[in-house]
C-alpha cells in the first residue's frame, strides 16, 4: 500500500494536481488463463486522454506482476536515506519524514513475501537486495542509449495485447516494477527465489488504498481536509 499511495502522491507534486481532480479509472481484463488488472489517471480534462501515471497487474494462475509508473518524476539516493524526502511541508501527502520507501522495501522484501523490487528513473537501472549480512542495499546501473531503446521497442510490441496506456520512458519517468521471480538474498543473508505476487494480496493492497475504490455518495462525508469513509 505505502506503494502504490506514494505513486498517488507523485503524480500529484508532479502535475501540480489539485487533489479533487486526481482521477483513477480501472480495467479488468480475464480470458485464457490470464488476469490483467490496471489502475490508470487522466490529465484532467484532456481530449485524447492524456495518461499520468499507472499500476498493472498482470498474472496467470501461479501469480503475477506489479508494474507502477509515474510520468515527469525522478528518483533519487537520498529517497533511501531515513528521513528523506520530497514532501517536506506538504500536509496533503503521504510520507512528508521520508521512511515510505524504505519501509516499503522492508516490507516487500522480507520474511514470506520475498518479492523482487526494481526501478527505473533518470536513465538508471536500480535493483534492491539483501547482502550476506542481511543489510538492504540498491544496486544503480546507467542504462546505456541501446538499452533504453531495445526496452522501448519491447513495451511498444506489447501495447496492443495488454491493457499498458504508455510505453514509460526511463529517462523522464519513474517505473516500479515488483514480483518478478528472480534469484536474490534473503533478509537473512540466504540465497533465495523471489516470489511471483498472488493476486489477493494486489488486491488487499489496493482495496487498502481508497482513492483507488469508488465509495458511494452515501458512504462519504467531505471536510475540509479531506473525505471520511463511513
Amino acid at each position: 500500500r505505502l506503494t502504490i499511495v506514494h505513486r498517488r502522491d507523485g503524480i500529484i507534486a508532479s502535475f501540480a494536481l489539485p487533489e479533487k481532480e486526481f482521477v483513477v479509472e480501472c480495467e479488468r481484463r480475464i480470458g485464457n488463463g490470464c488476469t490483467e488488472i490496471i489502475y490508470k489517471v487522466p490529465r484532467p480534462n484532456s481530449k485524447p486522454k492524456e495518461w499520468l501515471g499507472f499500476i498493472h497487474y498482470k498474472a496467470d494462475g501461479k501469480g503475477g506482476i506489479v508494474e507502477i509508473t509515474n510520468r515527469n518524476a525522478t528518483l533519487h539516493p537520498w529517497h533511501l536515506d531515513m528521513g528523506g524526502t520530497s514532501k517536506s511541508g506538504s500536509g496533503n501527502l503521504a510520507g512528508a519524514h521520508g521512511e515510505g520507501l524504505k519501509v516499503a522495501l522492508l516490507v516487500l522484501m522480507r520474511g514470506s513475501r520475498n518479492h523482487k523490487i526494481r526501478c527505473r528513473s533518470s536513465g538508471f537501472s536500480w535493483t534492491f537486495n539483501f547482502t550476506k549480512h542481511g543489510r538492504l542495499v540498491a544496486r544503480l546501473n546507467r542504462m546505456s542509449a541501446e538499452a533504453i531503446g531495445r526496452l522501448e521497442s519491447q513495451v511498444r510490441s506489447k501495447l496492443e495485447e495488454t491493457l499498458l496506456p504508455f510505453c514509460p520512458n526511463a529517462k523522464s519517468d519513474v517505473q516500479f516494477v515488483l514480483g518478478e521471480p528472480h534469484h536474490g538474498r534473503s533478509d537473512l543473508g540466504v540465497p533465495t527465489r523471489r516470489n511471483l505476487i498472488k493476486q489477493n494480496d494486489f488486491e488487499a493492497w489496493t482495496e487498502a488504498a481508497l482513492f483507488l475504490q469508488e465509495p458511494s455518495p452515501d458512504e462519504l462525508v467531505k471536510t475540509g481536509s479531506g473525505d471520511l469513509l463511513i
